[in-house]
């Protein structure tokens, strides 16, 4: 609804190969079979990494650096909820659980930043509120960098 892509469908960033490229190296290997080859693993890593080359040689020509790769992701959380937990469920379920709080909690979203490098710029929080309150840059370890920005939405 808002805009943004649901983490089960997104694709996750450890990917080395696009969906695209990696759906042509699928029906590279459906063809084969569909003829009686064999796509052997050696062929198959050969395509994949003549793309990875081929990706790496337009980085070169375009003078393209890793810094310039920059990734943005957000997360939700809990406010007043800080444990690890393990949570048991069907394997064929399509949607995550959720564990039941007792209580009204609060929740914030952070927006995190970086580039392929590994340079970050301060976190952007959003939390629920109306205004600022003092005591939370006073009273508590907040970051003096960090952004933080209150919301009516709920």
């Amino acid at each position: 609804m808002d805009g943004t892509t649901p983490r089960i469908e997104s694709r996750a960033n450890s990917y080395n190969l696009t969906k695209l490229e990696e759906e042509v190296l699928i029906q590279y290997i459906i063809d084969m079979d569909k003829r009686g080859f064999v796509p052997k693993l050696n062929g198959v890593e050969d395509i994949a990494n003549y793309i990875l080359e081929s990706w790496g040689a337009k980085k070169a020509k375009y003078g393209i650096v890793d810094s310039d790769f920059y990734n943005f992701d957000e997360i939700g959380f809990m406010m007043g909820i800080i444990c690890s937990g393990i949570i048991i469920t069907n394997a064929e379920r399509n949607s995550r659980s959720k564990a039941i709080q007792p209580g009204n909690r609060e929740w914030a979203t952070a927006i995190i930043y970086g580039n392929g490098e590994g340079e970050t710029i301060p976190p952007f929080l959003i939390v629920q509120g109306q205004v600022h309150l003092f005591n939370w840059y006073t009273e508590t370890d907040f970051p003096a960098d960090w952004a933080i920005k209150p919301t009516s939405n709920e």
